[in-house]
């Protein structure tokens, strides 16, 4: 029988220390924003979330394995058809994410890749994780950088709806002013007093 090695990796949610530079990063941002304070636990969880789901994903899968180097040599001499039930299998039936168990104690998720050599689980494994967890991080960035141009949009639409009454009110205040000095004018008054 051919020899199948397994790499499993065990995922958890993000601890802060770990995510400080972005959680500074997001802050930083947050200040140029407003007085909005950033939710770290809220954050961690959006973040874990995006990368449990992206990385179940069918079509991240498929994604990632169609460019991955070992999916590239099994099928290096396979026709297109066969191709595609390599790259499928492999999506299918190597490369899998398990959520926690209800009977088990620490609630981690579990990603593994089988593969015909240690090496290769290991490091298609590693490039997949790290693959989905800068997606995670896109996706979360993308959704926060709609959140500050809208708010940018909002401002700016506020700004200019302030300009615009402060720019006819004092237009209007300017036509009062010379309706009153033309009346002023055909009365004959020459003094102005209070």
């Amino acid at each position: 029988a051919a020899q199948r090695w397994t790499s499993v990796a065990y995922v958890s949610p993000p601890r802060v220390e770990q995510i400080k530079a972005y959680l500074e990063q997001r802050r930083a941002l947050a200040r140029a924003d407003g007085a909005k304070t950033v939710d770290t636990d809220l954050l961690i969880k959006k973040l874990f979330a995006s990368f449990v789901d992206l990385s179940s994903a069918q079509r991240t899968k498929l994604e990632f394995l169609v460019t991955a180097q070992y999916y590239k040599n099994l099928s290096a001499n396979a026709d297109p058809e066969n191709s595609e039930r390599i790259l499928t299998r492999l999506a299918d039936k190597s490369l899998l994410v398990k959520s926690p168990g209800k009977d088990q104690i620490a609630p981690y998720y579990t990603v593994s890749f089988t593969a015909d050599t240690a090496r290769a689980a290991q490091e298609v494994l590693g490039a997949y994780i790290a693959m989905v967890n800068k997606k995670a991080f896109d996706l979360i960035d993308g959704e926060f950088e709609d959140s500050l141009n809208a708010s940018v949009q909002f401002r700016k639409a506020e700004l200019e709806g302030i300009e615009f009454k402060l720019k006819s009110a004092r237009e209007n205040r300017i036509a009062t002013l010379q309706t009153a000095l033309a009346t002023a004018g055909k009365a004959g008054l020459k003094d102005y007093a209070v």
